[in-house]
This record gives structure tokens, sequence and C-alpha cells, in this order.
């Protein structure tokens, strides 16, 4: 391929770029250094942009010579003036790297050969070395993800997060200045909280500088344009001894009011005239404060200066400790909006909502996308469309109204000189109202198709007066099967976190007593829920009104807790999607840490990202499982992974055997792995699972058949589920609780002292709960009254007791065998098996790697370390099946039980190098159900590694912390020594070795603790 072809291609790209990518030039051979002779192959330039210097090679040019000359001689170089950006050098260049299929084909099909080609190699190469993309190879892609990549990589971060800096600083500076007003004329601070729809507090302050900074910024950007040419920019005041007079900006903002953006100026407006009708010295020195922080911004010249509000919207929610309003990550917002949006179809634009829409980044994130492609497919700027789609197409409510402020703001910003005289962005009412009524927010569109009372800026109204200002159509009507996108990533709430020690009530707020908390709630079940269950908060409401929303063949994307993947309480959820939905896409990270496996910010707890399309299609009832090694970590990752996830043709099932899931790779880095996988109402393991090959081998199980890695034939092994062998004993609640007085028995610690008591399993001690056989720790006594209920509890007290809320890095049994029947509470439930006689072979099983196994696929995954069950999925687990054991194999598990019932074992997530849970496992495998081959015990060490490298069994634990057996031993003196140990050990592996399986090594381990 000759250099004449190569540059013949690079024009037809120029071209083809120039053409998608509005507002951008494209120039081909320019010399665009001061001091550097040669010329780039190509060149992006945008105004507000950094510039793109591109490097085109042939199919078999050495790219890796060609970014090392981008990077050690191009970046940092000074830019030409004609080709200078942001930056007066270059921060940012992209080498590519043509395909083979380009070389040989004519001149008139060259052109369509590079439109539809993905087999563009191309990497981008930042100044800034941690932003480079891939991190590692390149990344394979069409002129389309070129274009992408030019304008995310043109985004000038460093100075975005300069900005950033500067408007938090100024927001809080001045905000303690308005705080100090307030607490000498209280008065102020009930006006401005009326005005912003919350109680007066610091974050009301801040909320009121923002409001005034947005408007500063709006100004400076259509002042002297079409409509709003005798508006003054910002630099008409900045003068160092001129006086900021509230006249002059009140009269700027009331020009801007008659024609247009009534929902940013009019609450601005009203909070400038309420301080200075107050304290007109404070006024005049925050308004002055201000508009300093709002002109350095401006003098940025950022395109993007209207969404750093919603970065530093989180200090501005009070409230979001209780209803956990974690909002959406950029790099989240980016990868959800693109699954949602992988197309459109330009004269039909999509309907698109946000019924939760915090700081606007998932409507916007979408708004973004509709944008690019329009433009992508029509060579048009999105202006064409930008009235049309912000006044009809594009919907969201939220109970803040800085929310709606935000979302609102970012949305306009696009093109902030057309002229808008609707808007679908509602502040949803909430709580108590002043007829008495109480209001849910946006879920009272459940069953409306309305939301009441215009709220956005009534109080402003009344303070600044409503003429000459324009007439804006605030549109509150939300029918339903009316979007084509509902997006969200709905508040959760206390209830929905089992770790949470602030209170569980679904509307919990700072200044809410538990009266009105109570009355929303029944408010909000007097609504005809279809999926909805209040057990998990208000997730599942927020998905049940998404579903009313959506039209046949529209689009759901949310962000919610993974337990919505496995609870009991989010069944109907799950039906609904693998019985009325397709192309459902599940997508979660597999971190050790909750805030790593999070899509939100400032949450540890593990999140889903789920996506799906109403209706009944070809592949309804299956779901297309991903799981991240990683969150994104920049918006261009995310945009691939999307494009990625929802290209590449999966070819990797659940139902196969254990040879994991297709990679998704970016560039040679493995970014995370997919797998097909039937769904329906029952649990979907498939999340935050670093393995996939896991989850197969617990599929085949539970159907059966044992099949590891590395083994050449699976084995049958009797399976069913707990409930189906056992009856599963009370909840807590039943049992013991004297805050409500309705519990059957009183319960105290320590072991029983008389004969009118009960023993019981209660408390979980993991230091003295080490091995499978316990003591009872509390007793309990029959409240009077309640003796057919403790009857009823007392039917199924057991020996064996199961742990529900397991914590992988902490406990080292599943199942607890007492001597004599114990009730067992609180984490440590009742299995009340139909015959004693099953007993030990039960045990033996449910603390082996392999049911290990079995409660890991099952438990939920929000909280790393620590696998829950609740009580209603206990008697779901898949379990062995002791009633299809032989008299010789329960009598051979008697043996094992009375010899191991008191060996302590390590933690779960330390079983790879435990070597008497290797000899629990390998005694059941070869005395209980007859495997003795090396390659199966063999694969079960594997299978132990592989677990305890997961991070849900892994958790944040760090190796120096890992259990210490003697330590404990000394600690709690309970009894023995390492030498006793150590050669009951050996007498084990010789049994073992006898039967032909091997464990050497494996003592190795237990001296080293």
């Amino acid at each position: 391929m000759s250099k004449q072809i190569e540059d013949t291609i690079t024009v037809k790209a120029r071209d083809i770029l120039g053409g998608i990518t509005h507002g951008w030039t494209f120039a081909t051979q320019k010399r665009i250094f001061e001091e550097l002779k040669k010329r780039s192959d190509m060149v992006a330039t945008c105004a507000g942009r950094e510039t793109i210097a591109i490097s085109a090679k042939r199919h078999d040019g050495n790219i890796k010579d060609a970014v090392a000359e981008m990077r050690n001689q191009y970046l940092g170089s000074e830019l030409t003036a004609e080709f200078m950006g942001v930056s007066d050098t270059l921060q940012t260049g992209i080498v590519l790297r043509y395909p083979e299929e380009l070389t040989e084909v004519t001149d008139d099909a060259l052109t369509y050969r590079l439109v539809h080609t993905k087999a563009i190699e191309y990497c981008v190469v930042t100044a800034d070395k941690d932003s480079n993309f891939p991190k590692e190879g390149y990344a394979k892609g069409s002129l389309s993800d070129i274009a992408t990549a030019i304008h995310i990589g043109a985004s000038p971060t460093k100075k975005i997060e300069a900005v950033a800096k500067v408007y938090n600083k100024g927001m809080k500076k001045w905000a303690k200045r308005i705080e100090r007003s307030i607490q000498n004329r209280p008065a102020l601070g009930e006006m401005l909280g009326e005005i912003i729809g919350k109680d007066a507090d610091v974050e009301t302050c801040k909320t009121a500088c923002m409001f005034i900074i947005d408007a500063f910024i709006f100004q400076d950007a259509v002042a002297g344009k079409a409509a709003f040419k005798k508006v003054l920019p910002l630099k008409h005041y900045d003068e160092p001894n001129k006086i900021v007079r509230h006249e002059g900006i009140s009269r700027d903002w009331r020009l801007i009011l008659k024609v247009n953006y009534v929902p940013i100026f009019k609450d601005a407006l009203a909070i400038l005239k309420i301080m200075r009708e107050y304290d007109e010295d404070m006024a005049r020195r925050v308004l002055k404060g201000l508009l300093a922080t709002a002109i350095d911004i401006c003098k940025s010249h950022l395109q993007q200066v209207h969404e750093i509000g919603g970065e530093l919207f989180q200090d501005l929610v009070v409230d979001r400790d209780y209803v956990k309003a974690h909002y959406t990550l950029p790099e989240s917002a980016t990868l959800l909006s693109a699954l949602v949006c992988p197309d459109i179809d330009v004269n039909n634009l999509p309907k698109v909502a946000d019924y939760a829409c915090g700081t606007g980044a998932l409507l916007n994130g979408v708004y973004k996308r509709i944008q690019q492609l329009y433009e992508q497919k029509t060579g048009e700027s999105s202006v064409h469309i930008h009235r049309e789609m912000v006044e009809n197409n594009l919907a969201a409510s939220d109970i803040y109204s800085h929310a709606t402020h935000l979302t609102f703001t970012a949305m306009a910003a696009t093109h902030p000189t057309t002229t808008l005289g609707k808007t679908r962005v509602i502040t949803a009412p909430y709580g108590k109202q002043e007829y008495g009524r109480f209001l849910t927010g946006s879920l009272e569109l459940l069953d409306a198709d309305k939301l009441d009372l215009p709220t956005m800026g009534t109080t402003a109204e009344q303070v600044i007066g409503d003429d000459d200002i324009a007439t804006v159509d605030y549109k509150r009507e939300f029918p339903h099967g009316e979007m084509d996108i509902v997006i969200i990533n709905p508040p959760f709430s206390k209830n929905a976190d089992a770790n949470s020690k602030k209170g569980k009530a679904a509307f919990k707020a700072k200044n809410r007593s538990k009266e009105e908390e109570k009355s929303m709630m029944a408010a909000l079940k007097k609504k005809s829920p279809r999926i909805a269950n209040g057990n998990n908060g208000l997730g599942s409401w927020f998905v049940d009104m998404v579903d009313r929303k959506l039209k046949i063949g529209g689009t759901m994307g949310f962000i919610l807790l993974s337990t919505t993947l496995m609870g009991s309480s989010t069944k109907k959820l799950r039906k609904m999607l693998s019985e009325e939905y397709h192309d459902v896409i599940v997508v979660t990270i597999a971190q050790n840490s909750g805030y790593n496996s999070a899509f939100s910010h400032d949450t540890n707890m593990a999140e889903c990202m789920v996506v799906a399309t109403k209706g009944v299609g070809p592949n309804t009832g299956r779901a297309k499982f991903v799981c991240l090694t990683e969150r994104p970590d920049n918006l261009l990752t995310a945009q691939t992974l999307a494009n990625l996830i929802r290209r590449q043709h999966i070819t990797r099932r659940l139902e196969d055997g254990p040879h994991g899931g297709d990679e998704l790779c970016v560039g040679e880095d493995v970014a995370g792995y997919v797998l097909d996988a039937p769904i329906d109402e029952d649990e979907w393991a498939a999340s935050n699972i670093r393995a996939f090959s896991l989850l197969q081998i617990g599929y085949r199980l539970r159907e059966g058949r044992l099949h590891l890695p590395r083994m050449s034939e699976s084995h049958a092994i009797p399976m069913c589920t707990i409930g189906d062998i056992a009856d599963v004993g009370f909840n807590t609640g039943s049992i013991k609780d004297e805050s409500r007085g309705d519990g059957a028995f009183q319960v105290r610690e320590g072991a029983p002292t008389s004969h009118e008591t009960y023993p019981s399993l209660w408390k979980v001690e993991r230091e003295l709960q080490r091995a499978m056989q316990t003591s009872v720790n509390a007793h309990a006594r029959i409240v009077a009254g309640k003796e057919e209920k403790a009857r009823d509890i007392l039917a199924r007290n057991s020996r064996t007791h199961y742990h529900m809320y397991l914590r992988f890095n902490a406990n080292s049994q599943l199942a607890s065998f007492t001597e004599e029947a114990s009730i067992g509470a609180s984490n440590l439930g009742n299995i009340c098996l139909h015959e004693c006689r099953y007993e030990a072979a039960w045990t033996l099983w449910t603390n082996s790697t392999l049911g290990l196994m079995c409660h890991w696929m099952h438990s939920g995954k929000q909280n790393q370390g620590r696998g829950k069950l609740t009580w209603t999925t206990r008697g779901t687990v898949a379990t062995l099946d002791v009633r299809r054991l032989s008299s010789e194999q329960l009598a051979a598990a008697e043996i094992i039980f009375a010899e191991l019932k008191d060996a302590r074992m390590l933690p779960y997530n330390e079983c790879a190098t435990d070597p008497w849970r290797h000899i629990l496992d390998a005694r059941l495998l070869a005395e209980v159900l007859g495997i003795t081959d090396k390659e199966t015990h063999k694969a079960m060490q594997h299978l132990r590694e592989m677990l305890c490298a997961e991070p849900t069994i892994a958790g944040t634990k760090l190796e120096k912390n890992f259990c210490n057996l003697e330590k404990e031993r000394e600690k709690f003196a309970l009894g023995g020594c390492a030498e006793v140990d150590a050669k009951a050990l050996a007498t084990q592996q010789l049994k073992l070795a006898s039967v032909g399986v091997s464990t050497a090594g494996e003592g190795q381990a237990l001296a080293r603790r």
C-alpha cells in the first residue's frame, strides 16, 4: 500500500468525519506546530475543545512507533494560532491504522467501505497518561467510533476539574456569608427555603449560590446574541473598582426572562431580591463574590460548564443519608445512556424520561447520545431538534427543586440561544401539602398521568411578580405508554440496606416526623402496585411506574442494588422482565469493595444496571449478563463498552460446561465477560462474579451433575432444595421481639439454668463457632399467653442450624450443629430435617466447599464479603438430597462427622489453604458419594482457589488480617494444641491416602497458623 493510497484514504476519512461531527473542522497535511516542521496527517479543531492531531497508518504500518512519536514529539508542543484549541499546546492525539480491506478498492467504493468498516484500529494518546485509551493495545471500530473518541478525547479534563474547584470554592465561601446573615434574620432563611423548596440550612445557602452562579453563566452565554442584544456580558461588570449593583443584574435577568430560561432565572432573581431586602450589605458582597466566581468560570471557555453543578450536587442533598440519593457517576451515565439508546430514527425522535432525575446526568446523557447520533446521521447541527426535544420529548421529575434546576440547566445549555416556551422538567410535590394530603413525589405517577401543582417557581413568582416574564408552559402530563426510553437511578432508601443502623423508613428525612413518614407510606400503599414491594425500599416502586410509562417496544434502563437480582421481595420484578420484556441486559462489577462495585457516587454497596425492551421477543426469558472487571474510568471506555455489549455476538451460555463467558476486550485489556443465561422469577445469580465458570458449575450442580474445570467427565450427585428435605425455622420477630411484644419467647444470653427454659443458639460468635459442632449460648422462656405460638416454634426445634447472613471472610461454618435440639434465631435459623438420620450427611455437605458454592450462588451480593439469604429464600437453596443416600452412605457420614465435628476451620475466604476443609471435601466425596478419582479431587482444589478469588467472597480483608487459629485458641482458652491438631490432621490424610486420595502439602497452611 503506497503512501499515496494512504493519503487518499485519509482525505476520504476527513470528509466523512467532517460530515458526522457538526461544529468540528478537519484538515489534512497541515503544519500545526510552531517549532515542528512535520505536518499532521489530519487535525480536528472545535471551539471550546482541545485540538486533536491524528496520525494515520496503512494496515502494515508500525502503529507502536506512531504512538511513541505522538507521545514523545507532538504532545506538549506549541500549536500555531490557526490550530490552537482551549490549550496552547497539543494535549490529545489519535493514532489510527486502516484495515487491509481498504487497500484494493476503487475510489468510488472507498467511501462506502470507510463508512461501513468496523475494523479500524485506533487509540487516544493524551498528555495525561492516565487518560489514554485504551490502557493497552488498540481499540477496533468504525469512523463513527473515532468521531466519538474525538468528541470525548477533546474534553479538557484538567480544565474541567480546575473549573469545578473554582465553582465549589465560590459556592461554599459565599454560602457561609448568607448563613451568617440568616442567624440574625431567620425570616431570610425561611424565604430562601420556600423559593428553593427545602428547610433553611447550609445546603439551602449553597443551593442559592448555585442558582445565582448558573444564572450568571447563562447570562454570559446569551449576551449580545439574537433576542438578547441588550443583555450585558459579565465583562461589563469586571472592573476592580466598579460597584456591582443589584439593579443592573436584575435588569439583565429580567430582559432574559422576557424571552427565555424562566426555570433558571426566576428563582435566581427572587433569591437576589430577598437577600437585598433583608440584608443589603450581605447581598452586595455575595453578588460581587459570585459574579467573580462566574467570570473565572466563563474565562475557561468550556462547553461543559453547566454540567459542573451536577458534580457538586451531592453536597446539596441533606436527606441523602436517609433516602440513599447517591447520584449516577458520569462514566456510569454514559454507559447506561449508550445501552438504552444504541440508535435513533431521525424522523421519529425518541421520547425520554427520568422520574428521579437528580443531577440530570442520565437524562442529559441520553440527550447527548441522541444529539450525537442525529449529527452523525444527518450531518446537521442538533440545534434543529433542540426545541422539539426539550419542550416535548425530554421529561423529568424530582422531589428537589435544585435537582430539576440542574437537569433543565444542563439540557438547555446545549444550545443556549434557542428560545424555549415549554418544559417537562417538573419538581414533584412531596410530603404534607397545605390541604393536609400526603404526596409521594414522582411516585404519584403510578396511578396518575400528571403531577399536581406546578410547584417550580411559585414562591419566586410572588417575590418578583410575573410582569414582563415569558410565559412558560410547565407540561405536567406523563401519560402511561408514552415513552420510548425511561432511564432512572431511583433512591433506594434505608430499608433496602440490610446493614443500615439509621432506620428503615422509606420516607425518612431530616425534618420529617415519624407520623408523617407513616402517612406517606400509607399514601403510597393506597396506589395499585403490580410488582412493587415495600421490603426492598422504593426501587421496585419506581420500576413499576417505569413499566407503565413505557410504550411497547420502549426501553427501560435502571440502576438498583444488586439484591434486586436475588431477593424474594423483587420476585415480581424479575418475573415481569423475564416474561414481558426482551433484549434484557444485566451489568454488574466484580470488585472487592462495595464502593468499586457501584455505579453511583458515594455508596458502599454493589449495584446492578439493567436494560430491557418492553414486549415479548425472540429472546424473552433469557438475558445477557455482563460482569465488568472494574467500573469504567473514563467516558470513552464507557461508550466503547456499551458498543461492545450491544454488538458482540454471545457464544457462551450458562448451560454450557465450566468454560466461562465471552471476553469483552478494550484493546488488550479484558474489561469484562458476557454470558447468556435463562431468567425467570427466581434468583439471577450471574452478577458481581469474576469467573462465570463458577456459575456454570453451580448450574450443573443444581441439576445433579458435578462438572469442574479440567474434568473430562462429570459425576452424578443427588440434589434437591433445603425445603424438600426440611422445615425451616421461624424468623426472629416471631421468636423474640420485645419491642413489639409479639415474640413467643424471652431470650437471654447464657446456657439454660433450669428445666423451665429452652436452649438457644442465638448469638453469632465466629471465633467460638469455627467447628461444625458448637455450644448453645442463650436460653429462652415462653412468654405468658404465647404458648400456642411457642409450640409451633418448638416443633421446628433442631440440632441443625443455617447461617443466613454469612460473612465469607469471617465465618467458618454455614451449618452449626448443637448436641441437643435448640431454638435457632437471629442469623442462625433452624433447619429441621424430616429425619434425624440425615443430620450428619447434611451438615457435612453444607459446610463443604460444594455447600458454600450452593449458598454463594443463591445469596445477595450487594455487600462484598457477605452472602445474605432471607427467611424465605433459605428453603430454595440447592443441597444434597440426603433422602437418596443409602444406609451405608448415611453411616459413613456419621463416622466422618464424629471424627471432624470438632475440627476448627478457617473462614471460607481462606478455604483454598485450609487443610481441614480439604479433608472434609475429600472424605465427603470419597466415602459418602463414592468419588475417588484423582482428577476430581485435584479439580476441587481449583474450585476452592476460584471461590477464594471471587470479590464477593474475599471482600476487602487483607492477608495480614487473615484468621490465626492459634491466637484465637490462646485468647479464648479453647484447649488443645497445635501438635495434637497436626497429628489428627496426619491421621485424616493417611485415611484418605488409603483410598487413593492425596492431600499432600495441605498441612503447611495449618502449620503457618
